[in-house]
Parts: structure tokens; sequence; C-alpha cells
């Protein structure tokens, strides 16, 4: 591998001022080993790695989170199976909420071991291909998979073993919503990641994963937040097209609507898959038709709203800032407000556009009324001015005597 002097882009495209970057290029296929080993025999999985590129904070739960919680619980999910789960901030709310069979899969140690204690033991420290492989042999199946920024984390030699090993523990029915760092132009979730720098505009445009890694220690080298693969969202999708992942547009596209407005903007940058099969559709077609709308969302904000003040309560501490809890509730029932408002005009405007009708039918009817009016009259006149002898004959068939 090599390590060059560059710059970002220019464009003014998110992060693109035209900043120096150092940039790692990768050479050879050994050199994602070293980087892989580099990242592990450092310890960068460490604590401090929460804290210097999570944010996270002693005994506070970031409220970006709490979106995410939220929309694993909206999934419905009967067995829930998280990859990457750090502390188990996700976890945490969930087993809150009420979710029970959850189980939790991380590479770090020292994360696992500040978990809160609700989770001890649903939390198994290893690889992914490794402890998949694991819960399969114990004949373990989950119908909820959820993974948010863990798979660019991954040995690009490696996806496709790990793709493989995902399906081992999938249900038949099962549901995955992952957070990647997808870059370019997304026909869902728009460009939340931009091209950064030229040198990977050829792999951009090509749709394969990036050769040049943004650097951020060169002492060892490990490349910025540890992600080994960089692509752009058509690549991703591919990937999990390729192992029988279909991609839910529908629902995606119903999930990003009602949680946008509640998680960071990389956040927004999820997707979500199913399995190809016909209890995946059919679990899906129910959530978009009962669980997906804007009265669930305010329903489900003040579900965990209730449980986090209960906890709140209970132990004296705060694990969400109240006013940014409060703050979602209130913004969940103005949206919820907002939209019956308009759905009321709606209908009253459709309303009003009956009775138009309605009385554009009447004056017609009034209309014919007049019109035919003289021709009843005329009618009766003739009839009682017509001889008896002729009434006959005109009666009798073909008007003969």
């Amino acid at each position: 591998m090599r390590i060059l002097d560059s710059h970002y882009l220019d464009d003014g495209r998110l992060y693109n001022d035209g900043r120096p970057a150092k940039l790692i290029q990768i050479e050879a296929p050994a050199d994602y080993d070293q980087l892989l080993a580099n990242i592990l025999d450092s310890g960068y999985y460490n604590e401090d790695y929460f804290q210097r590129n999570l944010h996270h904070q002693s005994g506070q739960l970031k409220y970006e989170n709490l979106g995410l919680a939220e929309i694993v619980h909206l999934l419905n999910p009967d067995k829930l199976l998280e990859l990457g789960c750090g502390r188990g901030d996700v976890l945490w709310l969930l087993s809150l909420a009420g979710r029970e069979d959850l189980l939790g899969l991380d590479i770090s140690r020292d994360a696992a071991q500040s978990a809160p204690p609700e989770l001890q033991g649903k939390i198994m420290v290893g690889g992914l291909l490794e402890s998949c492989r694991q819960l399969a042999g114990q004949g373990r199946r989950f119908d909820t998979i959820t993974g948010f920024d863990i798979w660019e984390h991954l040995h690009p030699a490696q996806l496709n073993d790990h793709l493989a090993a995902l399906r081992t523990v999938a249900s038949e029915d099962a549901l995955l919503f992952f957070i990647i760092p997808a870059f370019g132009e997304d026909r869902i979730f728009g460009e939340l990641h931009p091209l950064e720098v030229e040198e990977n505009r050829t792999a951009f445009n090509e749709r394969r994963p990036f050769e040049y890694l943004m650097a951020e220690s060169l002492e060892p080298v490990i490349p910025a937040n540890g992600h080994l693969v960089w692509a752009h969202s058509q690549w991703w999708e591919n990937q999990f097209k390729s192992h029988g992942w279909q991609r839910d547009e529908d629902l995606e596209k119903s999930l990003h609507r009602l949680f946008d407005p509640y998680l960071w903007r990389a956040q927004c940058s999820f997707f979500v898959l199913r399995q190809d099969s016909q209890a995946a559709k059919d679990r899906a077609a129910r959530l978009r038709r009962y669980h997906l709308d804007l009265l669930y969302l305010w329903r489900t904000k003040l579900h965990f709203f209730r449980v986090l003040e209960n906890r709140r309560a209970d132990t004296g501490q705060a694990a969400i800032d109240p006013k940014r809890l409060t703050d979602g509730l209130d913004d969940a029932g103005v949206r919820l407000h907002d939209f019956h408002q308009a759905q009321s005009a709606a209908l009253w405007g459709r309303v009003r556009e009956l009775e138009s009708e309605d009385q554009r039918l009447q004056d017609g009817i009034d209309y014919l009324r007049q019109l035919l009016f003289p021709l009843v009259w005329l009618r009766k006149l003739v009839a009682r001015c017509t001889p008896q002898g002729l009434k006959r004959r005109l009666r009798k068939p073909g008007g003969q005597a």
C-alpha cells in the first residue's frame, strides 16, 4: 500500500471544500490483511473508539439511536439479531420497550462489558462469521437482522462469506435493516455520501469498491473510522441481491418518510431488504398496510417516551435528555395533526364537489321538466281532441279496422 497526499473535491457537496487529505492506496489484496491486522492489534475498537468516533457518553444514549430503535420496533420483530451492536444502545431501548428475544454480536469485548446490566448474557463477543456459524449450529433463526455501520468494516475478500453466513441464521420471513455509508445518488435516499476524492472517480463510475481510502492514522496505518469497503450504493445493493436479498422499496420509502426527521444525515443511508420468499413478501405487505403511518409513529414515540420516563423515575437518571424526548413526541403529534387536517380538508373539498355536482344534476332535472311540461299538456290535448273511432283503429295491430 502507499500513502498519498491528496485533497477533497471542491464541488461544495458535504465536506468537499478542497481541504487536504491523506489517502491509503490499496495496491494488492494483501493490503487489506495488513489494515485489518493494524486495526485489531492496536485495539482500535476499544471503548475509546465509541467515544471518539461515535460520541458515546457514559450513562447517556444518543438521541438518534432512539429513532433506530423505533424503526426496529415498528418492524415488529419476534427474534432480533443485531450485528456490530457495540454497547447495545438500540438493543437496550428495545428491551425496555418489551422486546425480549434479542441478541447482539460484536467483536469488541470492551463494548460488551460496557453494556447495560439488562443486556448481560445477550451480547456475543467474537467475529461475525464465527458467531453466525455458531448460532446456525444451535438452530437459532432470526426474523429481523439489523446492523448499523458494520458491513464497511469487514474484509472485502470475506464479504461473500459473511453474506452467505447471514442466510444460515435468517428465518423464511426475515427482514434486514442496515445502515451503510453508500456513496453516490441512491434512487431512494438520494446522495448522502458524495464522491470525495478524484482518485476514486473511475471506481465510482464503474460501481467498484474504491481503491483509495481516507487515512485516520499513519502509525499504524488505519483507514478513517476503520472502514475497509467504500463503494457506490448500487454496488452494495447488488452484493445483497446476489445472495437472495431483495430490496423492499415500498417499505424502505415508508420508513424514510416517517423517520428521516429524527435521524442524523448519515443514518438516513439505510437499506431494508427481505428474503425472496412469499412469507417475507406477506410480512412486508402487512407492515406497510397496518404499521407504517403517522399514527403508529406517534404511538411508538409515546411508548418509548413512557418507558424512558418510567426508568428515569425509578433510577433518578435520564438516559436521553427529557426535553429531546418531549420535542420528538410533540413533533410526531404535530405531524399527525397536520396530516389529519389535510385529510379533513380534502374530504370536505370532495363533499363540496359532490354537492356542486348534485346541484348541477338537480338543475338539469328541472330544465328537463320545463321542456317536458308543454309536451305533456300537448299529449293530453291531442288525446282529448282525437275521435274515439280513430283511437280504436290506432289501438289495433297495423292500424287497420
